[in-house]
């Protein structure tokens, strides 16, 4: 039987990792007598060596893990006609990088409960998914940004899958506005969150969706990526896809 013993008490989120471990390992019998080692399978004398390690890598057939999707996300942030900040606070919430309460747990920072938790709703701990996806207070922004866009579709639980779905809500031709929407509206929502944090200010739903359409009309006027004929006055008001491109 595998008596296991760790270093430190086990946070909840690890409880089930620390569960499915002992489930795998409970089918392996321990030789007596025998210490344990490290045994690389990929060489015949069970040592590791860089030129096995090349043939096994060089070898493997590709599966279907979700990592071509993933980059592929990355670099379409990078492309995308928007401020420096913008693009880096993006790829770091696609990449779960930001300093969220949750996050910073799991670096070891000491965070009393009351205050992991998200500060626009109180009812979750801030994670990334909760943070841009989740909280109630932020889908209402996502559903107000797709009305303005002019196409309202479900929108999916994972990061990822949300940027590709808000891509694809108009044509092709619409695809490089449309990420740029989205990430402007992540980076307000992060911008909100902080100011929320550490300046006490109160969420204003009404006020973010706004900015993020001042923002978008600056940045085109800046970049200079999409034709806009129509009146700022109009690009505030109109469906984006229907009536103003």
């Amino acid at each position: 039987m595998w008596r296991v013993k760790w270093r430190r008490e086990l946070l909840e989120r690890e409880k089930e990792a620390a569960k499915d471990l002992m489930d795998v390992i409970s089918t392996l019998l321990p030789i007596a007598g025998k210490e344990d080692a490290w045994i690389w399978k990929a060489s015949k004398n069970g040592e590791f060596s860089t030129k096995s390690a090349y043939v096994t890598a060089k070898s493997a057939k590709p599966q279907n893990t979700g990592l071509k999707t993933f980059s592929e996300t990355l670099k379409k942030v990078w492309k995308t006609p928007a401020t420096h900040k913008v693009k880096v606070t993006t790829w770091r919430m696609v990449r779960n990088k930001l300093p969220t309460c949750e996050n910073l747990r799991r670096r070891n920072v000491q965070i009393a409960e009351v205050e992991a938790w998200c500060n626009a709703c109180c009812s979750n701990l801030e994670t990334c998914n909760h943070l841009f996806i989740e909280c109630p207070k932020v889908d209402v922004v996502w559903s107000r940004i797709q009305q303005w866009v002019g196409v309202s579709r479900p929108r999916p639980n994972d990061i990822v899958g949300h940027l590709e779905a808000f891509a694809n809500l108009g044509q092709k031709k619409h695809k490089k506005l449309l990420i740029a929407v989205w990430m402007c509206t992540v980076w307000l929502l992060w911008k909100n969150r902080n100011e929320s944090q550490f300046e006490g200010k109160q969420w204003d739903i009404q006020s973010l969706c706004c900015e993020v359409k001042v923002r978008l009309w600056c940045w085109i006027k800046i970049f200079k990526f999409c034709n806009v004929d129509a009146s700022f006055s109009s690009w505030m008001s109109s469906r984006l896809i229907a009536d103003v491109l």
